[in-house]
């Protein structure tokens, strides 16, 4: 019978998780460096490592027409819609579905939120 022995963390690897959580998710940051997502939670979990201030952008769309860029609050606020409403607007359903004068929304990424230098 083999004993598994894990592989211990680089400091290489843990910088990237320290840069990256919050910007990717644990799946894309497992990928990324060779671990199992779970082995990815454990670091989080035992080095307390806080996600990257950062948020996801859209561009919205009436038809063809270009309406504005922003997060998911901020076009709710906009349309007058629940966050439900947008996130049936991002589900390939709704893409496939839509009429050529409906709301279109692109999910544009996740973006690291640069703290304002005073």
């Amino acid at each position: 019978m083999t004993t598994i022995t894990p592989r211990k963390w680089t400091d290489k690897e843990i910088d990237f998780v320290y840069e990256n959580y919050g910007l990717l998710t644990l799946r894309e940051i497992g990928n990324r460096l060779g671990r199992a997502e779970s082995s990815v939670r454990g670091l989080i979990a035992r080095h307390q490592i806080p996600k990257v201030p950062a948020q996801r952008e859209f561009a919205v769309y009436k038809g063809d027409k270009f309406l504005f860029i922003g997060t998911m609050d901020y076009a709710c606020e906009r349309l007058g819609i629940t966050k439900r409403t947008f996130e049936i607007y991002r589900t390939p359903y709704h893409k496939k579905r839509a009429t050529r004068n409906s709301i279109h929304v692109v999910d544009l990424g996740i973006w690291k939120i640069e703290e304002e230098i005073s």
